[in-house]
């Protein structure tokens, strides 16, 4: 009772799926931050990446600037035939290993992390909470937090699993 009195409660920003709806997070995101302060980010498919990148310290401007030259034609990482049989095989065009890779190039970037270490939630560099959801047809609702569960997977990995966008990529996690 004494943190909501002294308003000392954390304030989350959380942000669902929605494919392009990403870069209207980061707009979302600059106005809300003229009223509030937020130190936990969550989200689910494309709002994991805003996320996962706010948490990791990238600005409503940067992430804007990150998603408006978004080429999401770049995450179609297979040949005709190999989504076929992707398709046919794991119920998924694509595997979604771009999509990681990107993520992953963002984060290490803003962190100055050299490869091959692994970025991961639980990160002393990222400044925010992170909470990351996902759905996995064999595990049921995944929680990928970085103060909780699975708090040591790699950030990219834990946003690619919230992305397993039904038919379009193949089911991760």
């Amino acid at each position: 009772m004494a943190k909501l009195v002294t308003e000392d409660l954390p304030y989350a920003l959380v942000m669902k799926g929605g494919g392009v709806k990403g870069l209207a997070f980061a707009s979302a995101a600059a106005t809300l931050g003229d009223y509030f302060s937020f130190n936990v980010f969550a989200g689910t498919s494309a709002g994991a990446i805003a996320a996962v990148l706010f948490a990791f310290g990238f600005s409503p401007e940067e992430v804007q600037a990150e998603l408006s030259t978004l080429d999401f034609n770049q995450f179609k990482d297979a040949s005709l035939v190999g989504a076929l049989w992707n398709f046919a095989v794991q119920r998924g065009l694509y595997p979604g290993d771009t999509l990681m890779r990107w993520v992953d190039g963002r984060l290490r970037a803003k962190t100055k992390l050299p490869k091959p270490a692994p970025i991961l939630l639980d990160d002393k560099r990222r400044p925010w909470r992170i909470v990351i959801y996902a759905l996995s047809s064999k595990h049921g609702l995944l929680t990928f937090d970085s103060a909780g569960e699975r708090s040591s997977t790699e950030a990219a990995f834990a946003v690619r699993c919230s992305a397993s966008i039904p038919y379009f990529f193949t089911p991760s996690g």
